[in-house]
This record gives structure tokens, sequence and C-alpha cells, in this order.
């Protein structure tokens, strides 16, 4: 057998090389009489002194630590040295003095391949760390950690499903606008910095502020209004850019809302209008809403809200004109400031319809739309296809199947309302 050894690295620096032989002859030592096959014997005493298993791929990585190669019929596999500071494998070998007829473990060239597994090779703990970074995913969130607890554990959720785990083989950036749609940008900007592969947002001018600072990087949608009017998406089928994702919007939406509405209250005679001018899609929601109440015969009293700031103005102006019911379209606005929205509500004892559940659950009377939750969890489905290579411009736009009426029972007592049995029957979710 022929063992050679190259000069003894300097610390931390330098490399150590192992040759053996094609027809190197038996390493004698005490690893059968130890009881121990002699690759259990290598593996073992590796792993005790800090190293790990890899494949030849990996362990090619350059180490700071130095490396040892171990030539078999010709081929070089390395064996990398821990950057603790540690001798390497080779090293260690020579000064174990493991020739013929010495003490030592056992190695015959049968069993070294067994050792590397035809392709594998000892590689340091240390060398983990240069593997391919995990994709990393920017969540824009329009409100607070906090307020959006629910989405964001529904969105997990939807990857947990898909075999993603957060820390794990994917990372996700958040960044929130804590109601103020003027903090997008910059945001944005710090998620652009961070180079995220996927953007993920709820809303449409969320939507329309990754759209405007990107054409690059590829943009999940969640619960944006009307894609194709705001111009987020070319088409449904065919979004044509980078941004695809989940519309929460359908035709006539809000026509049901005050429908459910005048069904509820009979007696209603104003209704009062939440809507937000600054976001793009809700100037062509308020006219809908407008047309709507043509039709039902109901007069509205729209007010514009754009910042939780203009929210008194608006209160005082729904007590001024005497509106004895409100609807509280869908914006993160509102969302944001649903705690505040409510109590406006229940102190002056005002039915409301809204956009969203979360205002049900906090005390208003009812709700109408899509879940929220499960499309932040089916978001995750097009993050999954975006990261295996497909293109948003091929995805389409999916439309939410199904919307969902939430009743609050115990508002309704408060506010002294005896809601008809029909609507009682026709909630998927009643609170009491």
């Amino acid at each position: 057998m022929e063992v050679r050894s190259g000069a003894k690295p300097e610390a931390g620096r330098g490399h150590a090389a192992l040759l053996l032989s094609a027809d190197s002859r038996p390493w004698r030592g005490g690893a059968r009489a130890a009881g121990l096959a002699p690759d259990t014997a290598i593996r073992e005493r590796a792993r005790n002194n800090g190293y790990a298993e890899a494949s030849r791929a990996q362990s090619a990585l350059p180490s700071p630590g130095g490396d040892v190669t171990v030539r078999i019929s010709g081929a070089v596999v390395p064996l990398i040295a821990a950057a603790s500071g540690k001798p390497a494998l080779g090293d260690r070998l020579a000064q174990s003095r493991l020739k013929d007829k010495t003490g030592g473990v056992e190695l015959r060239r049968r069993e070294l391949m067994l050792l590397l597994g035809g392709a594998t090779a000892l590689r340091p703990l240390s060398a983990r760390g240069q593997q391919k970074p995990m994709p990393v995913i920017g969540f824009l969130g329009n409100s607070t950690a906090a307020l959006e607890a629910k989405l964001v554990k529904a969105f997990r959720q939807g990857l947990r499903d898909l075999g993603y785990e957060e820390g794990r083989n994917i990372l996700i950036e958040y960044r929130w606008a804590d109601g103020h749609y003027e903090r997008l940008a910059p945001l944005i900007a710090e998620l652009i910095a961070a180079k995220v592969e996927v953007f993920v947002t709820a809303g449409t001018p969320a939507s329309l502020a990754v759209k405007k600072a990107t054409s690059a990087i590829p943009l999940v949608m969640v619960a944006v209004g009307d894609p194709v009017g705001t111009g987020l998406v070319a088409s449904i089928a065919r979004p044509g850019g980078n941004a695809t994702g989940l519309t929460s919007i359908t035709p006539e939406l809000e026509g049901k809302r005050l429908q459910l509405i005048k069904e509820t209250i009979p007696t209603v005679s104003r209704v009062a209008v939440f809507w937000n001018p600054a976001n793009a899609y809700q100037t062509a929601d308020e006219k809908e809403v407008r047309a709507a109440a043509a039709v039902l015969g109901i007069p509205v009293l729209p007010l514009a809200v754009r910042s939780a700031e203009e929210l008194d103005a608006a209160f005082s102006a729904l007590l001024a004109e005497r509106a004895d019911a409100v609807l509280v379209l869908a914006d993160r606005v509102f969302l944001h400031n649903r705690d505040r929205i409510v109590d406006f509500l229940v102190q002056n004892r005002l039915p409301a319809m809204n956009a969203y559940r979360e205002l049900v659950e906090a005390g208003s009377l009812m709700s109408f739309g899509p879940s929220y939750a499960v499309m932040h969890r089916q978001a995750a489905t097009y993050v999954d296809k975006i990261l295996r290579g497909a293109k948003p411009e091929d995805l389409p736009v999916e439309q939410p199947a199904k919307f969902e009426l939430v009743l609050n029972l115990k508002s309704a007592a408060a506010l002294g309302l005896t809601v008809p049995p029909g609507i009682i029957l026709r909630a998927d979710e009643v609170i009491e």
C-alpha cells in the first residue's frame, strides 16, 4: 500500500492529501477487535471528530479549514476538514501511522468504497451553510401582524400543505403598512433590496404599488377587486405580466349586499356607504353601489374615507344625515380600523353590512363576501408553482366560487333587531 500525505498545513490554511493507490493493501487494526465493521468504525470515528457525510458534489465546495483528497482508481474524492481547527482527515490518518502491520483501523479498498458510497465523502459541518440559499417570499401586509394574524396563519398553512416549512426550506420577509398606503412604496423597496423571489400581498392598492415598483419579480395578489379594470392583469385567463392570484369580486356583489340589508331591515330609509377614493378599484365599486341602490329603491350616502384621520368626519356626516344603516366596503383602511368603526356603530345602535367578517367578529351585525383566509391559503399554491418555474403570465386569476354570510345575533339583540328566519337559515355562520 502507498500512503502519501502533504505537508502539515498551518492553522486554518493549506491542505493535506492522502492518496490510496488502486492496489492498496488492507490497513489492519483494532476495528474488528472491537466488533465493528471497518466502514462503521470509520464513520463513527469521523462523526466523533466533527465530520458529516456529503455527496461528492457537495464535498467539492471550498473549505477554509483545508481539504484532503483520496485517489481511488484515478478518481479523486475530496475529504474536507472541519473548520474547527482540527487536522484534516489525511493528516490524522498519517499521524496515526495507519500502515501495513501496525495498529489502527483496518480499511480495505472494498470497505473504503462502501464508506464513500461510490460518490460520497466526509464533509465538515460548517460546509452545510454553503448549500443553495432558500427561496425568499416578500409578504407585504396592509395592516399589522396582529390584525392580520389569521390571514398569515392561513398562508403559512397553505405552504405547509405543499411541503414548505418556514426557516427550513423557505424564508418569508414580512413588511407592514399599518393601514397607511403611503408607506407601501418604501416597504416594497426594502423587499426588493432583500432579493425576494416572489411578492405576496392583498388588496388593489398594495398590488398596484408592487406592480409599479417592479415588472421582473412575480406578484401573487390576494383579494384584489377588479384586476383587469385596474390594469393589474390583461385578462383573467391570461394575466400577461408579472402578476396573478385571486380576486375577491364578482359582478353584482354590492347589489347582493344591499339586498341583504333590505331583507334584514325592511324599514331601512338610508344607507351610509364607507368607501376609499385612494383605492383605484373602489372608484368603480362606489358607482356599482349607486346603481344597485337605485334599482332597489334605497337612498345611499357615500362617505369618502382615505385614512383613519378622516373617520371622525365621516361619522359626523353619517349622524347629521340620519342614515339608519351602514355598508362598509372592502378596503384595508377599514379592516385596520375595524375596532374603531365597530365601537361607533355599537354606540349609535347602527346595523351594518360589511365586506370583512372580522368586523362582525368585533361586534358588527353581518358580512357577506369570500373567505379571505381561504384565499390566503390558496395563494400558497401560486407561490409553489412560481418557485417551481411557472410564469405568472400563464397562471389564470382565480375568482371566488363561494361567498359566506356571517351573522352576529348577539349584536342584533343589542340593536333590538329581529332577524328574519330566512336570513338566519341562509347564514353560513351565526355568532350567538
